[in-house]
């Protein structure tokens, strides 16, 4: 008896950790939904840090956090704002919350990075230069603009969500030249990041921490944004009057194909627009501002931009440009939008329907009163 049950209560047990609730946004309606609370100014911090409004207006991006259903926003840099701090949109909260994960740090910057024990990157423009990598649960980001000088970096870091921390990369000569611009996704199926700078297609592999030139093509153009289709593993770029794809599975030749796409004009021709993929309705979803969203099937011969125009959404995009702050949830089968740092954040279905439940949280606990002797 006394073996059966300490052989019972040995097992972990796997509990929902105070009752999570089902995802607000799956039985969302149609259209757009503004989510009350979610400005990221109140959640700023106190200190020399500058005007936090340079978190988004600033030429800032966001990656998606899948594993834990938000949308990470990150960014600051030049003379815009000082403080490296971590935002997140929590869309699996109830209600939905944004809040800072870590806090600035207030240690000497130099040569763009922090005299902390590890190193901390320094603030920075991050462009369309950040991705979450699923299979390692980390953010990661290549050079940026850094505070306070405004220098271009090609310095690699990631963020290991899991303990918080910062960990600087050593790749090697082979990397993408320091400027502004690159365009950058990550690919589930291959675990690598793609990026191009002004000259050449790279791969990203955290495993080697190494890049490989995949490619000597002309760069795609700058001021757009890059997204990656999982169905054809492509890496599109949009924005600034173009739209290029690249193959970017495993057996690709790596051969740049530009687009001749019609009646999206108002995204493509865009700065730095927000474009997603929705794996759902198989399409490219794009917002540049106001109440009109474009999508694109990325499969079609005749590559037509379509609009969904829904009202009260989240008003004019900032002029530097979206980036990756609109995103799509697969847990909430929803996109969310961070626009500005005054402004709360906005969600909008395209489709009608719950999305794929995240796997509940573990605790583990040993029941009171256990006698194992």
């Amino acid at each position: 008896m006394r073996l059966a049950l300490f052989t019972f209560f040995i097992f972990v047990a796997l509990i929902p950790f105070n009752g999570f609730a089902a995802d607000v946004l799956s039985t969302a309606p149609l259209g757009w939904t503004q989510l009350a609370n979610t400005k990221i100014r109140p959640v700023c911090p106190v200190g020399s840090f500058g005007d936090c409004g340079g978190v988004t207006q600033a030429w800032n991006s966001a990656v998606f956090d899948s594993k834990r259903n938000r949308l990470i926003v990150w960014g600051g840099g030049h003379q815009d704002y000082f403080g490296n701090e971590i935002y997140a949109l929590n869309l699996s909260a109830t209600p939905i919350t944004m809040t800072r994960i870590n806090n600035p740090s207030t240690a000497a910057i130099s040569g763009g990075q922090t005299a902390d024990n590890p190193p901390q990157p320094g603030s920075r423009h991050t462009y369309d230069h950040i991705v979450y990598m699923s299979h390692i649960d980390s953010m990661f980001v290549f050079g940026g603009a850094i505070s306070p000088t405004g220098f271009m970096q090609n310095d690699t870091w990631t963020f290991d969500f899991l303990n918080l921390r910062w960990n600087k990369k050593n790749p090697g000569v082979t990397k993408p030249e320091a400027n502004y611009g690159r365009v950058t996704v990550y690919n589930p199926m291959t675990q690598k990041v793609y990026i191009h700078d002004q000259f050449s297609l790279f791969s990203y592999s955290f495993e080697t921490d190494r890049y490989t030139i995949l490619s000597n093509d002309p760069p795609p153009g700058q001021d757009m944004t890059g997204v990656f289709d999982s169905k054809r593993q492509l890496f599109l770029s949009i924005g600034n009057g173009q739209v290029t794809a690249y193959d970017v599975s495993a057996t690709s030749n790596y051969v740049k194909q530009v687009w001749n796409t019609t009646g999206g004009a108002s995204i493509v021709n865009a700065t730095n627009p927000g474009v997603a993929y929705d794996p759902v309705s198989d399409r490219i979803v794009a917002w540049a501002g106001g109440n009109t969203v474009y999508t694109l099937d990325p499969g079609a011969t005749n590559k037509v931009w379509n609009a969904v125009t829904y009202p009260n959404g989240p008003g004019n995009a900032i002029a530097a440009g979206t980036f990756k702050r609109w995103a799509y949830s697969a847990s909430s089968n929803a996109f969310v939008i961070v626009n500005s740092v005054d402004s709360n954040a906005y969600a909008f279905k395209l489709t009608a329907g719950a999305g794929t439940p995240l796997p509940p949280p573990v605790q583990l606990f040993a029941p009171k009163n256990l006698r194992i002797n």
